[in-house]
């Protein structure tokens, strides 16, 4: 009779599993348990009913597709708990990508039932993780109920609230899938020529940590920013903590170049990174485009290093538009936008004309979170029918009055001599250690044209050096 109950509360705790499977369109199948037993344990093979008992068997590439459909907000979806029945629009072509590549299958069944007696069953999952084609060390997991059984690249999952198990599994399997998917990249050969300022730590499955340009550090993670928000790759940038821990240490008078290096200059565009890896799920892109861009970061943060010091706070604010773009608006009214056309060229121009001037970066939406504008026609009957109706909210106009900037002046006095100053060295001070060798080996160019200028990304760091001395020099008029 014990023998018995066993079996019951094994088929019990199946049908249970099941119906979970079934209430999230997960597709499966069933398996003979002595068959497909990836790892051999006695106490199941010696059990007189193991030949009687099923695994549940979902193949990988379900379980994504699944995880991409129930992945939305929970403001956005008709079903309880969150739970889509369509791949969103933005994310399947990554997923038709990806489930080429993916001929596993996870078993799912009861354990615990050979026990004698009351004892409870819980539910375990297997998947295959061939840990070995991730080209970094790996470390052990957080979470008590996941383990990963090394010999045999069996990783499990392990839940004793069956209930509930197939919306834990999904979250877990969904977090490391998603990292292990970026763990693989780490080895690509086009971080070969950041080798020097590289260096990526220990992997842990639930986040992964690099750190570039000697000082600076980004940890990604896989997770929903809110309650309620889709999970997704969320970036978090800061410094070294060794290179931290020597600053404190130094007793020195600060100088400028020591305190403008005291906080990661990716901060004020984070949230665009962020997007740009959600948006390609591809780390080596977003490698690329901080190296690409730190310079440029480097020497805004500077520029605001330099207020900071004279006093100024809050005669110029910097305004990030895109992860390569920026705004420079000066308390005068005057403003100056500054992008990359492409990676070796940056274009500073000034905004009172930019009506007159198309940005590139228009045509790059991965890099660019500012939602298109309607066209003059169908704003124009948004205002009618807001008009129409008294009870419609009417928009804050203060928002259009900074748009109307004063033609820069100075800007344009610096254009017409910009010859005599952006080919010289920034204040003879040596290139900081944090900032990686230009990949661009041509020589350095500036060509301007009306209200602005177009030069070699390498000049960066003159030309906001320039733009800063404009405040200053506005500021003793």
């Amino acid at each position: 009779m014990a023998k018995l109950d066993s079996l019951c509360r094994a088929f019990i705790t199946n049908r249970k599993v099941e119906s979970q499977l079934l209430l999230s369109s997960v597709t499966y199948m069933s398996r003979p348990l002595l068959k497909s037993l990836p790892t051999a344990e006695s106490q199941v093979l010696n059990h007189p009913a193991a030949n009687k008992m099923e695994v549940l068997c979902v193949p990988q590439r379900e379980l994504l597709k699944a995880c991409a459909a129930r992945n939305v907000d929970d403001t956005h979806t008709q079903h309880p708990g969150g739970v889509g029945k369509e791949i969103p629009l933005h994310v399947r072509p990554w997923v038709d990508r990806m489930t080429p590549l993916m001929w596993n299958d996870v078993l799912m069944r009861a354990s615990g039932w050979w026990a004698c007696g009351r004892n409870e069953c819980f539910v375990v999952m297997q998947d295959r993780f061939d840990w070995k084609n991730i080209p970094l060390p790996i470390q052990d997991f957080n979470a008590d109920h996941i383990s990963l059984d090394r010999p045999s690249n069996v990783l499990s999952f392990t839940y004793t609230e069956i209930d509930s198990c197939i919306d834990r599994f999904l979250i877990d399997w969904e977090r490391i899938y998603m990292m292990a998917n970026l763990a693989r990249q780490s080895s690509s050969k086009w971080l070969e020529k950041y080798k020097e300022q590289l260096d990526f730590d220990s992997f842990n499955m639930q986040e992964l940590k690099f750190t570039y340009g000697k000082d600076f550090t980004c940890v990604i993670r896989w997770d929903s920013p809110n309650t309620g928000r889709a999970r997704q790759y969320i970036i978090q940038v800061g410094m070294k903590e060794e290179y931290e821990k020597d600053t404190k240490k130094d007793t020195e008078a600060p100088t400028l170049l020591h305190l403008s290096v005291t906080r990661n200059p990716h901060w004020r565009v984070a949230s665009f990174l962020q997007d740009i890896l959600n948006d390609k799920r591809d780390v080596v892109y977003l490698i690329q485009v901080l190296f690409q861009t730190l310079p440029f970061m480097m020497s805004l943060e500077k520029l605001e290093l330099h207020n900071t010091l004279k006093g100024s706070i809050g005669d110029l604010s910097i305004i990030p538009r895109a992860v390569d773009s920026v705004r420079i608006i000066y308390v005068s009214r005057h403003a100056l936008d500054i992008w990359f056309t492409n990676p070796n060229t940056i274009c500073v121009s000034d905004a009172a004309f930019q009506h007159k001037l198309a940005s590139p970066l228009s045509s790059r939406p991965e890099n660019t979170a500012t939602p298109p504008q309607p066209s003059p026609a169908a704003a124009s009957g948004q205002q009618q029918q807001q008009s129409d109706n008294p009870d419609a909210v009417k928009p804050v106009k203060l928002s259009q009055d900074f748009q109307r900037f004063i033609p820069f002046a100075e800007f344009e006095g610096l254009l017409g001599e910009v010859e005599s100053w952006i080919f010289q060295d920034d204040d003879g001070q040596e290139e900081p250690r944090c900032i990686p060798p230009s990949a661009d080996d041509s020589e350095p160019t500036a060509v301007p044209f009306k209200h602005g200028v177009i030069c070699s990304a390498s000049l960066c760091r003159q030309v906001i050096s320039q733009l800063g001395s404009l405040n200053h020099d506005k500021k003793q008029q």
